[in-house]
């Protein structure tokens, strides 16, 4: 320090509490040792002011207003030309923003500086709900007009910045499905308990239900959460309308979306997803958007509607469903992700969301499911075809009496749907309820028993048999009934006889009832009947889509039997099962 100088020493201080600050001074004349100081802030006209040594003096820093600097600082080059040309500044990466105008103050405002003026902020979030009311229901004219004030780049820019508050947040994500996304959304979800599925050779390759399945695989597709990708299902339904499918420039206003690029956008919605519940399963003072419902609630509608329009693959499924529970459905050799949003405690908007991908998981698992049932029909129904042929010829061969072959061709002459129901007859043989027809080969029998242990498995019906699983209650004897030795010994000889005559059958029904894993069915039940246990809702929408999750699937077997309606009827369904 140079001779003379004057130094003002100061000391800045934090307050832990909002607006009073208190210290100490120590022992100085005229003055308190402990001494007080109310900010104005307070708008208080009676302060105490404090008693201070001369030459001291309370400050306060008033924020009184701020503009917002870019996160990230301009890379830039100078280069000299010349004295006559001057200089030349090159930016290699530019920074870019975005501002919001405000027509009735006539000027434009950085969109992450709306956070600090109320009024602007709720004229923006209301301006969103306009947009995205005008363009509802697949009103595609008014969506390119839209487009022309908000365009892809800035919809994507608000989608990757993690600065942006909760309000614009959620809007722009709401206004990017409702111009881009929701008139295909509506019509999956219109055709979503529709399966019209073509008898192409793709369909033979399904490998759910099929007949050669061994005891193991039949294990292992039971306790596994297999969603195929969605481009390998067969059924029916709308696909994504481009604009190069109609070379009329009106015809594309009106019946086509805006275009946008539906792959980079769903690369970063699941990395961030990912991001976000990594960072959400530890403590995070102040998470994007300000809460965890603005973080999770945008991210997980838009991988709902990927999941709705059929743009998710095989790995971005399994990836989805580690989010969800990777206690379940995570890595064999994975320790460092253990916590997903099911073992996270969620916001009812994060809950319902929840709620509306699980049951959409469900709805192609089922899809799933009614598919393989099909490729299973077309291939059994082939083959009984082909045998009641043969046995129709051998019929025709043979030399019979009139009323014995009467009696032989019966089966023939009756109706296709009485035909069927003779033919599946024979799948209760092992009751002896029933007399089935001898002549079927033993091929298409085991076929069909088969399959109906495989659909047992994969809707986790336990099938019991009362006679077998009679608990052999043989020392409970009543003491009022005089009973010899030799008759006690009789009965232990007979049921033990019985016992291993019946070991086979017990023995392969407690394998097709065995299960080791957890499916998609048990956790919602289990996610289900915890939150309603442990915590009070209420959103009303939340508690019917519960109700929904949890009904669908007690009611497996029903829903199979009404979707496939179409291609099967009741009495038929009611033999398979």
């Amino acid at each position: 320090v140079e001779p003379s100088t004057k130094l003002y020493p100061a000391v800045f201080v934090e307050p832990t509490v909002k607006e009073v600050l208190q210290f100490e001074l120590g022992r100085i004349k005229n003055c308190l040792p402990l001494t007080a100081a109310l900010f104005p802030s307070l708008n208080r006209e009676e302060r105490f002011i404090p008693q201070l040594p001369s030459r001291l003096h309370l400050q306060s820093l008033v924020h009184c207003h701020w503009s917002r600097v870019p996160n990230t600082n301009i890379r830039c080059q100078q280069l000299k030309l010349s004295e006559i040309r001057g200089w030349s500044v090159f930016v290699e990466d530019p920074v870019q923003m975005e501002a919001v105008y405000i027509p009735e103050e006539d000027q434009c405002t950085d969109i992450l500086s709306l956070v600090e003026n109320e009024d602007n902020l709720n004229f923006c979030s209301n301006t969103l709900r306009l947009y995205n009311a005008l363009c509802a229901q697949g009103n595609n004219r008014v969506s390119h007009e839209i487009c022309k004030f908000v365009d892809e780049k800035q919809l994507m820019y608000c989608v990757k910045n993690p600065y942006l508050c909760g309000p614009i947040r959620i809007g722009i994500y709401n206004l990017l499905i409702a111009l881009h996304f929701e008139s295909h959304i509506k019509a999956r979800s219109l055709t979503s308990t529709e399966f019209i599925i073509p008898l192409s050779d793709a369909l033979r390759k399904s490998v759910l239900l099929h007949p050669k399945n061994t005891l193991e695989q039949q294990q292992i597709l039971a306790t596994s959460t297999y969603i195929p990708a969605m481009e390998q299902f067969l059924a029916v339904r709308p696909k994504l309308i481009k604009e190069e499918d109609f070379k009329v420039d009106r015809e594309r206003k009106l019946l086509v979306p805006p275009p946008f690029n539906v792959l980079s956008l769903k690369e970063y919605i699941m990395n961030s997803l990912t991001d976000a519940i990594e960072k959400s399963s530890g403590h995070l003072r102040d998470p994007t958007g300000g809460t965890y419902a603005n973080w999770l609630v945008p991210l997980l509608q838009l991988v709902d509607a990927f999941l709705v329009m059929g743009t998710l693959e095989v790995n971005d499924i399994q990836q989805l469903l580690r989010l969800i529970d990777p206690t379940s459905f995570g890595l064999e050799n994975e320790e460092n992700f253990t916590e997903g949003l099911l073992q996270m405690i969620l916001d009812e908007p994060v809950k319902l969301q929840l709620c509306h991908i699980l049951q959409h998981l469900c709805d192609y698992q089922l899809q799933y499911r009614i598919e393989s049932i099909i490729a299973f029909s077309e291939e059994f129904v082939g083959k009984l075809q082909a045998d009641q042929k043969r046995r129709y010829q051998v019929l025709k061969e043979s030399s019979l009496p009139p009323a014995l072959m009467a009696k032989k061709t019966r089966e023939f002459r009756c109706p296709p749907k009485d035909q069927m129901q003779a033919l599946l007859n024979f799948k209760n043989d092992l009751n002896d309820m029933i007399v089935f027809n001898e002549d079927i080969e033993e091929e298409i029998k085991e076929m069909l028993k088969n399959f109906h242990s495989n659909l047992l498995i994969l809707q986790q019906v336990v099938e019991t048999n009362p006679v077998l699983y009679q608990p052999l209650k043989i020392n409970e004897i009543d003491k009022n009934e005089q009973i010899s030795l030799f008759s006690r010994l009789l009965e232990i000889l007979i049921r033990h006889a019985i016992k291993q005559k019946t070991e086979e059958n017990i023995i392969i029904e407690k394998q097709l009832t065995y299960k080791s894993g957890k499916t998609l069915c048990e956790v919602i039940k289990e996610t289900v009947i915890k939150w309603g246990r442990i915590t009070h809702f209420n959103d009303p929408n939340l508690i019917r889509e519960m109700f929904k999750l949890i009904y669908n699937q007690y009611d497996g077997i029903q829903r199979g039997s009404t979707s496939s309606a179409q291609f099967r009827s009741e009495e038929l369904f009611k033999q398979l099962f």
